[in-house]
């Protein structure tokens, strides 16, 4: 899923099926480097969730890296 704010996309989201974070994390990686081709903002920003796992990251252009979060974030299950 691509978040758009107006025009401008602002962040990536990869929802995995039966994958590892650590596969997801490389694939919104190869994302976010395609998107950087098309985009021209200096940050993009992504997330990949299994669910009510999350991990972020983002790519910054004029460096030429991408970051990934080490923590993992969980969401809390309604009782």
């Amino acid at each position: 899923m691509i978040i758009y704010c107006g025009q401008r996309i602002i962040s990536l989201l990869l929802k995995l099926k039966m994958m590892t974070s650590r596969l997801g994390f490389t694939q919104l990686a190869v994302e976010l480097i395609a998107l950087s081709h098309i985009e021209e903002q200096n940050v993009l920003y992504g997330a990949v969730t299994m669910g009510d796992v999350w991990r972020f990251g983002f790519l910054d252009r004029s460096i030429q890296q991408i970051t990934q979060d080490i923590n993992l974030f969980k969401v809390p299950r309604d009782n």
